[in-house]
C-alpha cells in the first residue's frame, strides 16, 4: 500500500502505511522474541526468526527509508536499533543453508572486509539496504535546507572539506560503492550480461540508486538558472561561502552531476532495448532526475562540455518517453512529465529575448520559496489534468489564490529592485514581468520548479488528502 500511494503521488498516505509496516515488523520481532524464551525447548542456538522473516523486516527497512525524509516525515526504524542480521546471500537463502555468521548492519559498515564481503554478486539485497540508507541520510539532508541549513557556510562546513555534513555523506556513498564487486558496477558492465544470469533488474536498481545518490549530492551546489554564468562557480545566491572552493572543485562537482544523470539515461536505454520493463516509482523518480538533469544541460551548455549539446538532447527526449510509460501506470508519474513541461518552458523563455525579466537567483522570490514548502506537491493541475483526483475543489482554490498572492507579492518585489536599479537611467519601457503571459494562479510554471528544488520527490504532504 505504501508503494502504491507513492505511485499515486499522495505522500502524507505513503509514508503512514510506510509507518504502519515498520511497527507491526517491530511488534512481530518482539512476539516472536517472547515467545522463544518462554518455550523451555528452545535453545540457545535455534534461530528466533527464519530467513524470509528477516528478509521481510529488511524489506519494511528499505521501504521505511525510501519514503521517509527530513523532519516533516522522520524514519520510523535505524539500523542500529534493528536486532536482526543482515541476510544472508541469495544463493543460500534458495538452498535453505545455514547462515554461516550473523552480521549486523553496523558490522557491515565498521569493517570493511566484511563490506566487501556481502557485496558481492550474490548479496544483491544487502547491497540495496545498505544503499537506501544512505540515500535517506542524502534526501532527509536536502529536505531540511541542504547547504541552506543553519552555519553551512562556516569553514568547516563547506562542501569541499572533510568536516562538513555532505563531505561525511558522500564518503559513505563512495565507500557503499567501493565496496561493491566491480562485476556489479555500470557501465563497466553491461545490463545484458547481468539480464544473462536474470538479474538485470537488480543489477539497474543497485546502479541507478548510485547515480540518483550522486545528483542529489551534487545538484545542491548548482544554481537553478545560470543565466549570467560563464562556468561552474560558487552559489549566486544567499548563503555564500567565507572562503574559496579549491581550484576545480564546482567543475568538478558538476561534472560528477551531468554524467550520473547520463548513466541513468543509458541504464534505461539498454533495459528498452532488451524489452525490460522496469516501471516502478523508483525508477520514474530516478528517469525524472535524469531528464531535469539532461534538460539543464542543452539550456545551459557552458556548464559542463560544449559538444554534448546535442547528445544531451536526445537523452532528455529519451527520459521523456521514459515518463510518459510511468505515467500511464502512476499518476505520480504525470507529476513529473507536468514539471519537465514546466522546466521546458522556462528555459525556453531564458534562451529567448525575454531572459533578462527572469530572476536567476531563488532570493529574488521570497514568498514564493516560503509557499512552496507548505504546497501539496502532489496535486499540481493544468486544463489538460483529470479534476477528478482525490483533492476537494474548494481546497485547492483557497490554495490557489493564497498561492496566486504570493506570486503576485514575489513580483512586485521583484519589480521594485529592478525600479531601484534603474533610477539613474530613466526609460519609458515598463520593468517586465517575469510571470508576463503565463499562470498566476496555483497551476504556474516557474514555482514548480522550486519545488522539485527543495522536495524532489513532489509528493503531496496535506493531511486533508487521507482517505479520501
Amino acid at each position: 500500500m505504501a508503494i502504491y500511494e507513492w505511485g499515486e503521488g499522495i505522500g502524507y498516505s505513503a509514508w503512514m502505511y510506510a509507518g504502519i509496516a515498520a511497527r507491526m515488523a517491530q511488534v512481530y520481532r518482539a512476539t516472536k522474541t517472547q515467545a522463544s524464551e518462554r518455550d523451555s525447548k528452545a535453545t540457545t542456538n535455534s534461530p528466533i526468526l527464519s530467513e524470509v522473516e528477516i528478509r521481510t523486516m529488511w524489506s519494511y527497512f528499505a521501504i521505511d527509508k525510501l519514503l521517509s525524509c527530513g523532519k516533516q516525515r522522520p524514519a520510523m526504524m535505524k539500523p542500529e536499533d534493528i536486532e536482526v542480521r543482515m541476510p544472508q546471500s541469495e544463493e543460500d537463502f534458495a538452498f535453505g543453508s545455514e547462515p554461516r555468521e550473523a552480521l549486523s548492519f553496523e558490522d557491515l559498515v565498521r569493517d570493511t572486509s566484511l563490506g566487501r564481503r556481502t557485496s558481492s554478486s550474490g548479496f544483491h539485497f544487502c547491497i540495496i539496504v545498505r544503499g537506501l540508507d544512505i540515500w535517506h541520510q542524502i534526501h532527509s539532508w536536502i529536505v531540511d535546507g541542504g547547504r541552506r541549513q543553519p552555519q553551512m557556510t562556516q569553514p568547516d562546513n563547506c562542501p569541499w572539506n572533510p568536516t562538513s555534513q555532505w563531505a561525511k555523506i558522500k564518503e559513505k556513498l563512495l565507500r557503499w560503492r567501493e565496496d561493491q564487486d566491480p562485476r556489479l558496477k555500470y557501465p563497466e558492465n553491461k545490463v545484458a550480461t547481468h539480464v544473462h544470469f536474470r538479474q538485470g533488474e537488480v543489477f539497474a536498481y543497485i546502479n541507478l540508486l548510485y547515480y540518483l545518490c550522486v545528483i542529489f549530492m551534487c545538484r545542491e551546489y548548482i544554481p537553478l538558472l545560470p543565466i549570467a554564468e560563464r562556468e561552474p562557480r560558487g552559489p549566486i545566491d544567499p548563503p555564500f561561502y567565507s572562503e574559496e572552493a579549491p581550484l576545480g572543485w564546482w567543475r568538478q562537482n558538476t561534472d560528477e552531476l551531468f554524467e550520473a544523470a547520463a548513466q541513468i539515461s543509458y541504464i534505461m536505454r539498454d533495459l528498452n532495448s532488451l524489452d525490460i520493463t522496469l516501471h516502478t516509482p523508483f525508477t520514474g523518480l530516478c528517469v525524472f532526475t535524469a531528464a531535469f538533469v539532461n534538460r539543464y544541460v542543452v539550456t545551459f551548455p557552458h556548464m559542463h562540455r560544449l559538444g554534448e549539446h546535442e547528445l544531451r538532447k536526445q537523452l532528455a527526449a529519451e527520459n521523456l518517453v521514459d515518463l510518459e510509460k510511468i505515467a500511464k501506470l502512476w499518476k505520480l508519474g504525470e507529476e513529473w512529465v507536468h514539471v519537465i513541461g514546466a522546466a521546458e518552458n522556462l528555459y525556453d523563455r531564458v534562451t529567448s529575448n525575454c531572459a533578462q525579466s527572469i530572476s536567476r537567483c531563488r532570493s529574488d522570490y521570497p514568498e514564493l520559496e516560503n509557499s512552496v514548502c507548505y504546497a501539496p506537491i502532489g496535486g499540481l493541475y493544468s486544463d489538460k489534468r483529470d479534476h477528478t483526483r482525490r483533492y476537494p475543489d474548494a481546497r485547492l482554490k483557497a490554495h490557489g489564490a493564497a498561492l496566486a498572492h504570493d506570486r503576485r507579492r514575489s513580483t512586485k518585489i521583484t519589480q521594485d529592485r529592478e525600479t531601484e536599479r534603474s533610477q539613474d537611467q530613466p526609460s519609458d519601457q515598463p520593468t517586465p514581468d517575469p510571470f508576463s503571459g503565463f499562470d498566476t494562479d496555483f497551476t504556474g510554471d516557474d514555482w514548480r520548479l522550486w519545488s522539485f528544488w527543495d522536495d524532489p520527490h513532489l509528493l503531496s504532504w496535506d493531511t486533508s488528502t487521507i482517505g479520501l
